[in-house]
């Protein structure tokens, strides 16, 4: 079983410490994101867990512990997003210095292999043009050259929850992106920059191939990744609870919906700050439910 730490919830910014004392009692409770009074329990004992994948925006609070996962002999790799946009779309968000240092850390740490960035998602609008990417995108390349290796993005899905979202905070997204002028010649030209800091670029979650343009789709939770890693034999499983164009192998997530406080105003799985806000303030780190 993967366990996926998460895709709702940004368990190592917040929850690192519960995290740890969860994996030490070899177990968590999870509620359905669909039916919250329907409760399983998530059996996380290192012989039951094949690997852990991690999608954060700051690694930094569980960095100290990190040495634990390998002592108890846990597999990991890390999903890290940075897209250091304007605050006003990433309110809580480190600062990019801070987020930078992070990850310059947990390379210190761990195999470069093992930390993969996420530009993602890209939102475009007047304000967040094709130029502003090119050259924020190009910056961050710069930053994180060497230290990670593969960087995935994605065009923003817009789920009718995040347009509310950010049309409540008047803020702009171009649902017909794909269809503009020079769409594929921008694509074209990210996978050149990357390529220029030695990094690989791929696409999730998109309806479009681009592998014209030397863009292949990205499988967040990979099982090729894994078998490369850690010299494993995965065969690759479709998680049918994802969309369509989704193509991760099958895990266990167990995030919660309205936990994160970073309060990014597009964001799926945090649709009311205030009540991500009082779920941050009642955790409880001793409790076996997020």
């Amino acid at each position: 079983m993967i366990i996926s730490c998460s895709r709702r919830t940004d368990i190592p910014s917040f929850y690192s410490r519960w995290l740890f004392n969860r994996l030490r009692d070899g177990f968590c409770f999870v509620k359905n994101p669909f039916n919250p009074n329907q409760i399983s329990r998530v059996d996380l004992k290192p012989e039951t867990v094949t690997a852990i994948v991690f999608w954060t925006r700051f690694p930094e609070p569980m960095l100290g512990d990190i040495c634990l996962l390998d002592e108890i002999g846990f597999k990991y790799y890390f999903l890290i997003t940075l897209n250091n946009y304007p605050k006003k779309y990433e309110e809580n968000n480190p600062t990019l210095s801070k987020s930078i240092k992070s990850i310059y850390k947990l390379n210190d740490l761990t195999d470069s292999d093992k930390i993969i960035w996420r530009y993602d998602p890209m939102i475009i609008n007047k304000e967040l043009d094709f130029d502003f990417h090119l050259k924020n995108f190009e910056y961050l390349c710069k930053q994180l050259e060497r230290k990670v290796k593969k960087v995935i993005t994605s065009i923003v899905n817009p789920y009718k929850k995040s347009l509310k979202l950010m049309r409540n905070k008047n803020l702009e997204i171009d649902e017909s992106v794909r269809s503009l002028q020079g769409f594929r010649k921008f694509l074209s030209y990210l996978k050149t920059i990357a390529l220029s800091s030695n990094l690989a670029l791929e696409i999730c979650s998109d309806s479009m191939d681009f592998s014209d343009i030397g863009i292949e789709p990205a499988r967040c939770i990979d099982n090729r990744l894994l078998n490369k890693l850690f010299h494993l034999n995965l065969k690759y499983t479709k998680d049918k609870s994802q969309r369509k164009e989704c193509t991760c192998t099958i895990s266990k997530d167990i995030g919660t919906y309205n936990t994160c406080i970073m309060n990014c105003n597009y964001c799926y799985a945090t649709l009311n700050q205030n009540t991500a806000q009082f779920n941050h303030k009642s955790h409880d780190e001793r409790n076996p439910n997020l």
